[in-house]
């Protein structure tokens, strides 16, 4: 007897400038979601590797409880996520992938903090590693993790985009001597500093030491 062949649906989210792209099994976990300005170009390689030979197919129903769920966090609408996830990746991937699901809206912590949440404090670099291997940005909150000084150091969709997400999540930034936005795609740099929710009302100046567990 013949096995059948798998199947994984594909949807897409568009969202003011932003289109994102996200996959779902056929067992009904999402597995994968692009960061705005990524090609569909990226979501065919990524079922070539996790999922070869499988059939993708487009399907607005299998995927439409991850496209609202998505769709209404953008919108600032939603904070936590419902959606079964099925996430591929090693051991420590998966363990770091679930302590950032921890980190919740409106706060953000260091990749100290990750590494010490797993147990594995000198492990820093490989939760930055790990963090940047996040197949499904966004719904795992990628985003929230920071450096130890505060600044937003880097994301696999590029600073503007983990900016705006912050910011979305009512973070402010600073740059040197100003307020910046994440529209200012210029002014953005691995430097600037994140000025957490909790802190809006306290300074219009970020000083990291003291105000981030590092």
């Amino acid at each position: 007897m013949a096995l059948l062949k798998e199947t994984v649906f594909w949807g897409r989210v568009e969202h003011e400038d932003w289109t994102l792209y996200l996959v779902v099994h056929q067992d009904g976990k999402l597995c994968c979601v692009t960061v705005p300005g990524e090609a569909f170009e990226a979501v065919e390689m990524w079922i070539q590797r996790h999922h070869p030979g499988a059939d993708l197919v487009f399907d607005p129903d299998a995927t439409r409880r991850c496209r609202e769920e998505l769709l209404e966090y953008l919108r600032g609408e939603r904070r936590t996520f419902t959606v079964p996830l099925a996430a591929h990746g090693t051991p420590f991937q998966t363990r770091v992938w679930q302590t950032l699901m921890q980190i919740p809206y409106g706060e953000v912590w260091t990749y100290a903090d990750v590494a010490r949440a797993i147990g594995r404090p000198t492990a820093v670099r490989a939760v930055a590693a790990a963090n940047g291997a996040n197949p499904v940005p966004i719904v795992v909150p990628c985003h929230r993790v920071i450096g130890s000084d505060g600044s937003l150091t880097g994301y696999s969709g590029g600073l503007y985009i983990k900016a705006r997400l912050l910011e979305l999540e009512g973070h402010r930034l600073w740059n040197g001597k100003r307020a910046v936005s994440a529209g200012e795609i210029a002014a953005l740099t691995s430097r600037t500093r994140v000025v957490p929710a909790a802190l809006r009302e306290q300074s219009d100046v970020f000083d990291a030491p003291g105000i981030l567990r590092d």
